[in-house]
């Protein structure tokens, strides 16, 4: 019996592995040998060997064949690292997808800053690092943008890569070797001053842990993805954040560089030119290829698409209403608690979606026509147009002292509260008739 200390820790029926996807009871984790001799796992040929203990202390860490004490956990299906927090808490598998240069990377490293302030300061959330390894490089991005020493000097976020530190390889069962996406892993809990917080409970049933896919935008072009490099987590996630970027649609730069004074400079490099809506259909094919339970071709895929329009700074000018970042979606109450203004988030949707079906309508088509439900969010990782650099005119630089990151974390605020509503409550507007003649038919929001 694989002993992971039950009666101290509330475990989950079902395991799902965020590497391989692979779903098994708790019972049957895998340890990793800790004594320096049992290296050489069969399928991880340079990390310690994985076992199914007998021996544990009583403080229920298993004990390897050498004696050394383990604490690490892998998976029985791929063998790789296992954070503890799957067993305990409900993920939320988030897949990021867009095409190269859509700036994913510089998206992901502002949305995952700006949660680690907004969801404590707004919601009385904590937002923990589970995984510090894998995060690294995030870490190292957070450096670069946020909290720099040398905030004057230019600095790029590179984009991922088709190999490297967001992938894991793997020799497979049956000999096959394959890099699997190497997850990015945050827990999510209500804390002191939550509604639903419980010093009495400290293991919330409400505690979430994200678990962030970020490949690179090459492998969801058309025939991008193989056997050995797959992207099964589009079918796994429930959420799933398209970056739409403005800068590589034709329409989008003859609109912004016909009225823009000073246009942003990614409009006018011609490098990197990606059919977005192809993009897009390769993700909803590949996820109706991995879905446990097929659909019909008539059916739509089931939960949230968020089409992020990247970079909107650039293009705010072409919406029909102004300076949408301004609209306060989320709202203090009188007690101090703050709350998601749904119905503005969704009169902002509306507008991007109307720019959007202006210039590039065959996106709305695509995404539509494939997803239940799609929500249209601007973002913007800078806030502020980037520099070009001279001696590389497709690459893009900017100061740290100049990134204001708009509205990055708001996709995930969404997202979280259509997984878990109680997580990231909704406010809603009431509208009441102003009193007196003079005022007739005026109205005013009074929650």
């Amino acid at each position: 019996m694989n002993n992971l200390n039950t009666s101290a820790v509330d475990l989950r029926a079902q395991v799902t592995c965020p590497h391989c996807w692979h779903k098994f009871p708790p019972d049957e984790v895998l340890w990793i040998a800790s004594h320096s001799d049992l290296t050489g796992d069969p399928m991880l040929p340079a990390e310690n060997q994985r076992f199914l203990p007998t021996r544990f202390t009583v403080q229920g860490h298993a004990i390897d064949v050498k004696g050394g004490v383990c604490e690490h956990l892998a998976c029985p299906n791929c063998h790789l690292n296992l954070p503890r927090v799957f067993l305990e808490m409900s993920p939320l598998f988030v897949s990021i997808f867009g095409a190269p240069f859509c700036g994913k990377s510089n998206f992901l490293t502002a949305m995952t800053w700006q949660l680690k302030t907004s969801l404590r300061t707004n919601f009385h959330l904590d937002f923990a690092d589970k995984s510090p390894l894998a995060n690294q490089f995030l870490g190292q991005n957070h450096t670069k943008l946020f909290n720099n020493p040398q905030e004057e000097d230019l600095v790029i976020i590179d984009k991922t890569q088709q190999a490297g530190e967001l992938y894991q390889p793997v020799n497979m069962k049956g000999g096959q070797r394959v890099l699997l996406p190497r997850p990015l892993v945050y827990s999510i809990s209500p804390d002191k001053g939550h509604h639903a917080f419980d010093p009495a409970r400290p293991r919330n049933p409400l505690s979430r842990v994200l678990c962030l896919y970020d490949n690179a935008g090459e492998q969801f072009l058309p025939g991008g993805e193989s056997s050995t490099q797959p992207c099964k987590h589009l079918a796994v996630s429930k959420v799933r954040l398209f970056l739409f970027d403005p800068t590589q649609h034709p329409k989008f730069r003859r609109a912004v560089v016909a009225k823009a004074k000073d246009p942003d400079p990614q409009f006018m490099q011609s490098k990197y030119l990606y059919p977005q809506d192809q993009v897009l259909a390769e993700g909803a094919l590949r996820i109706r290829n991995y879905l446990e339970t097929p659909l019909a071709q008539s059916e739509k895929i089931p939960g949230q698409l968020v089409v992020l329009v990247s970079k909107f700074d650039s293009c705010q000018a072409l919406c029909r209403r102004k300076r949408l970042f301004e609209v306060p979606v989320i709202r203090k109450l009188p007690d101090g608690a703050s709350v998601m203004d749904l119905e503005a988030l969704k009169a902002v949707s509306d507008d991007v979606r109307g720019m959007l079906g202006e210039h590039a309508g065959e996106v709305i088509n695509e995404a539509e026509s494939s997803f239940q439900e799609v929500i249209y969010i601007p973002v913007s990782a800078f806030g502020r147009s980037p520099q070009q650099d001279v001696e590389r005119p497709d690459m893009f630089l900017i100061r740290p002292k100049d990134v204001h990151s708009q509205w990055t974390e708001v996709p995930m605020l969404y997202a979280l509260h259509k997984v878990a509503p109680r997580v990231v409550p909704i406010g809603q507007r009431q509208l009441n008739v102003v009193p007196g003649e003079e005022n007739r038919g005026r109205w005013k929001e009074t929650g």
